[in-house]
């Protein structure tokens, strides 16, 4: 499984750091008795400024997310490749809950739904059926609530401390999944309309080939915006003590 994220994320690699919390965001006290509240208030406000992107921070625009190929292959029965890949309508994140430590942050978030419009490439067989096509294509993920757990740890840059990702994960629960495939079979409408409907009749079990990669990415996306923010700020302005 490849994603092709370091094109759009490769200015995190820049050395730029020393700089202060953007005005857009508030900062919070860990030892706070109100402390998930107030991560979970100030991320909330921020979640606008930071989807328009801030090269400052080295944080791309994200309102849409633009990936130029993304592999989900899972080594199932399938592969299957998006090209020149649209994620929309992030506007819609909302932070629901936070629980923070100083190096261990989780949080709880809505999106819905969140649609993914790319030029596809499927081989393979969905259950008991052959597919294969290429061309347009578009997933919704909707009532989608995204479990995101980081833990942290303290890095130093010439004598100042910087936070910095140790290890994360990603969790997705899905209410449902659409999808459309244009031309497939070589654009034999009969078979793909049936080879489509086919999919949304068994949109959970289609899912379960394409989880891995698709959180894998998410995760991806999340952590690079995360690090944008801690490899610039020292940790004494991200949060207070």
């Amino acid at each position: 499984m490849k994603v092709l994220l370091s094109f759009v994320f490769g200015a995190t690699l820049c050395n730029v750091y020393g700089l202060t919390l953007p005005s857009y965001m508030k900062q919070c006290s860990i030892s706070d008795p109100n402390v998930n509240e107030c991560f979970k208030t100030s991320g909330n406000n921020a979640l606008e400024s930071v989807l328009k992107g801030d090269r400052k921070y080295k944080i791309i625009k994200m309102n849409p997310l633009e990936l130029p190929k993304v592999d989900l292959n899972s080594g199932g029965t399938f592969t299957m490749s998006l090209k020149d890949a649209v994620i929309k309508n992030l506007k819609s994140t909302k932070i629901l809950n936070a629980n923070i430590q100083a190096n261990h942050w989780e949080f709880e978030v809505s999106i819905d739904p969140m649609i993914i419009e790319s030029q596809y490439e499927i081989n393979g067989r969905i259950l008991i059926l052959p597919i294969t096509g290429n061309g347009p294509s578009k997933i919704t993920l909707e009532k989608g609530i995204y479990s995101y757990v980081v833990d942290l740890k303290t890095i130093e840059k010439k004598g100042v401390e910087y936070l910095a990702i140790d290890k994360s994960n990603l969790e997705a629960k899905l209410g449902h999944v659409r999808f459309h495939f244009e031309n497939l079979f070589n654009g034999d409408k009969r078979l793909g309309d049936q080879m489509n409907t086919f999919v949304n009749e068994n949109w959970e079990e289609f899912l379960k080939e394409l989880y891995p990669a698709m959180v894998k990415i998410m995760r991806t996306i999340v952590d690079n915006t995360i690090t944008g923010y801690f490899s610039t700020i020292p940790k004494k302005d991200v949060y207070a003590a």
